[in-house]
């Protein structure tokens, strides 16, 4: 249902879909600490893990690299569900941010899915260097770029025609 009002369309949710578009923005407020606090635990954790060394998605690598794959594709899946709930918010009135906060998330989950290769002395074990990268890893190192540059335009400011969340 749309409402006209000085010029501009505003979309009013119905109260069970306002239930379902709240819960899909509160998964856009849980992502962000989640995905901090399980890289900063891992951080101080991880043996041989070095902040200033080492990517972030090296975390995924090792025994206990199924912690950062899932930290990954949770996050990912999180921000999905949020890009939904900001366009059923904000249509027909905003289409990229949603779109791109999207991209972003499918990027984390690329990153989570295709493992990068060990190098540069993590996990333990493993040498100095960087070796020949893997398909995977070529896929893996090509998906934080894409999600990061998707980051960018969402933080405009939204515009004044927003729908209400009523119910």
């Amino acid at each position: 249902m749309s409402r006209q009002r000085a010029g501009h369309t505003a979309t009013v949710v119905d109260p069970p879909t306002a239930r379902s578009t709240r819960a899909l923005l509160v998964c856009g407020v849980v992502a962000g600490p989640v995905f901090v606090t399980v890289i900063a635990v891992q951080a101080l954790t991880r043996d041989g893990f070095d902040p200033s060394r080492h990517p972030i998605s090296a975390l995924s690598l090792g025994e206990r690299g199924w912690i950062q794959i899932t930290d990954f594709v949770l996050v990912g899946a999180l921000s999905v569900a949020f890009a939904v709930g900001l366009r059923r918010v904000l249509r027909p009135a905003a289409t990229w941010g949603p779109l791109l906060i999207a991209v972003y998330g499918s990027g984390l989950i690329v990153t989570g899915v295709f493992v990068g290769d060990p190098g540069l002395g993590f996990p333990p074990g493993t040498g100095p260097g960087i070796g020949e990268l893997s398909w995977h890893a070529a896929v893996h190192a090509a998906a934080p770029p894409v999600a990061a540059d998707a980051r960018i335009e969402p933080s405009r400011p939204a515009p004044r025609s927003a729908a209400p969340i009523t119910g």
